[in-house]
């Protein structure tokens, strides 16, 4: 599904009285998502230890 598609499917399901802010916030949780997908499938994640050990450095700091 294109990313234009996705978009589309989201909004159809939207309320009809959604405001430009829903709908701009609805965009950027696909954006994010999409970034997500992609990541992971470029193996730029992170095993549940790691990301544990990124917190914890992030509160040291």
């Amino acid at each position: 599904m294109s990313d234009k598609q996705m978009i589309l499917d989201a909004l159809q399901k939207l309320p009809e009285d959604v405001t430009f802010e829903q709908v701009r916030e609805e965009i950027e949780i696909l954006a994010a998502l999409h970034r997500a997908r992609q990541a992971s499938a470029e193996g730029r994640v992170y095993t549940l230890e790691e990301a544990k050990w990124k917190a914890a450095q992030w509160t040291l700091k």
